[in-house]
């Protein structure tokens, strides 16, 4: 699945040597772009990350029900929901193979 994860250029070198670490947030375009703008120099990241090292964003689900926003909390493998309506998904494994796509 073709994600994008939103940082600062800061972190960059580091992650160029070591890959993004697990547990990472990745989302659509517009999700990365909206987190890297919260940078000063903020970078965009692009991978292909294969669908059973993802699960939604169940921290983000709780948080929403909890403040009565959804009725019910997502099966943690509902990738597609969690992207759609929790702002993105979570990565459970370090991602090397990614591209620095745009920056913000």
């Amino acid at each position: 699945m073709l994600l994008f994860h939103g940082t600062s250029a800061n972190n960059l070198s580091e992650i160029l040597a070591c890959g993004v670490n697990a547990e990472s947030y990745w989302g659509t375009l517009v999700q990365a772009r909206s987190f890297a703008n919260s940078f000063d120099n903020g970078i965009i990241l692009q991978a292909d990350i294969d669908e059973s090292d993802l699960k939604a964003s169940i921290l983000m689900a709780e948080s929403l029900y909890d403040a009565g926003d959804i009725d019910e909390l997502p099966d943690e493998n509902d990738i597609n929901y969690s992207i759609e309506n929790l702002g993105g998904c979570v990565c459970f494994v370090e991602v090397y193979d990614f591209s620095v796509v745009v920056q913000s």
